[in-house]
């Protein structure tokens, strides 16, 4: 029998239980899972002949109702029986919303460890892909996630110790939202090649260093010297990022200087029961904050055997950039961050030592990372303690 025939079977027109008969049942179907129902002993035979009983009742239809709405007669039958047990009581295994799935694929104990693992499919489009990243909490530990390429799904892993949520009824996987992150890696020497020698010094202007900076901070940034950025090359590497300037001072130092004509911040409310997202009186929400744009410049030797640490930029004189230029005038004031937040105009790489002359033996690239606007959905799934298979 399948399970949408038990399920058509067993919803139809449930009887109602008997006053004080949940009391009875539920007692007499945990002394059944424990075997210890009066005169019985809890051998293998006589155990499979009191699950046919029992299921003999279930389709009798007396114990149907109470298996429909009582968590521990469930659970028990599920054991033996998950198709019945489910159609019985079923689980809200998926979430749908923004026009993307979260489904439940398995959970399962072995060897003493919990796991659960769910997907999320775009059933609208490809918003989902290999940059995608997922804000998802389970328990609040932390979720795994990888791109399934084949079935085009991203696939969510929670592993834990059980011994910690044995006695948990329920477990709730919550997905916030879906950020899909691109990065660019561009080569910056034939800039180097065409711009470098034409490279000039000049102080950062005092009307460009915002009054909202620390006295220290704006201290320095008015002794600092830069490439001139009144007079930038303003070439589009990406959207956001413009090439400002890139060249060797006087002072001998190698300078990158990007240009962001838009600078901003994006901010999000993030309702997690909403009707009206830009109603920010009613429900509970939380603020998310991102930048559309994150450049970096790297300078290392092109056969540096650390890929992930380079050694070699140390080498070069490699330094923290600098940042200057008014916030945008587009600013997003947000009470829960305190103020106003923004962006700066500007930002310029140093690396002090740079080589008498590049060459193939070095890489001068720069990495700009950029951010689409999030997919939010607060997609839920509470699963039941009686769907996890144990070992």
């Amino acid at each position: 029998m399948t399970e949408k025939r038990l399920n058509e079977a067993m919803q139809a027109n449930l009887p109602e239980a008997p006053k004080g008969f949940d009391e009875r049942i539920d007692q007499m179907a945990l002394d059944l899972a424990a075997g210890q129902a009066r005169g019985v002993k809890g051998t293998r035979g006589l155990r499979t002949g009191l699950i046919l009983a029992m299921v003999t009742v279930l389709l009798l239809g007396t114990f149907t109702a109470f298996a429909a709405t009582n968590e521990r007669v469930n659970t028990w039958l599920y054991e033996f029986w998950p198709e019945a047990a489910t159609a019985l009581m079923p689980a809200n295994t998926s979430s749908v919303k923004e026009g993307i799935r979260l489904e439940l694929v398995s959970a399962e104990v072995q060897d003493g460890e919990l796991t659960m693992v769910f997907s999320l499919e775009d059933l609208e489009g490809d918003r989902i892909g290999p940059d995608t990243t997922v804000d998802a909490t389970m328990e609040w530990e932390y979720v795994e996630s990888r791109y399934d390429a084949e079935q085009k799904k991203l696939i969510l892993t929670w592993n834990t110790e059980y011994e910690y949520y044995k006695d948990r009824d329920v477990f709730e996987l919550e997905v916030a939202l879906l950020t899909n992150i691109h990065e660019y890696h561009i080569d910056l020497q034939p800039y180097l090649k065409e711009y470098g020698d034409k490279a000039t010094l000049i102080p950062i202007r005092e009307e460009d260093i915002d009054p909202a900076e620390e006295e220290e901070d704006a201290r320095r940034l008015k002794s600092r010297k830069v490439l001139d950025y009144e007079n930038g090359l303003e070439i589009p590497l990406t959207e956001y990022v413009m090439l400002s300037g890139i060249g060797i001072g006087e002072d001998g130092a190698l300078r990158v200087q990007f240009h962001f004509p838009v600078h901003h911040r994006e901010f999000v409310r993030i309702f997690k029961d909403r009707n009206d997202p830009r109603d920010v009186g009613e429900g509970s929400y939380r603020v998310y904050s991102y930048s559309p744009y994150d450049p970096w410049v790297y300078l290392y030797d092109t056969g540096d055997p650390d890929r992930e640490g380079l050694p070699s930029m140390k080498k070069y004189g490699y330094g923290l950039p600098v940042c200057w230029g008014l916030w945008s005038e587009e600013e997003s004031t947000v009470p829960e961050w305190g103020g106003n937040m923004g962006q700066h105009e500007w930002m310029e790489f140093t690396f002090t030592a740079p080589p008498e002359e590049m060459t193939e033996e070095q890489t001068l690239e720069a990495v700009i990372t950029e951010q689409d606007p999030p997919i939010i959905g607060m997609w839920t799934i509470r699963v039941p303690e009686r769907l996890i298979k144990k070992d």
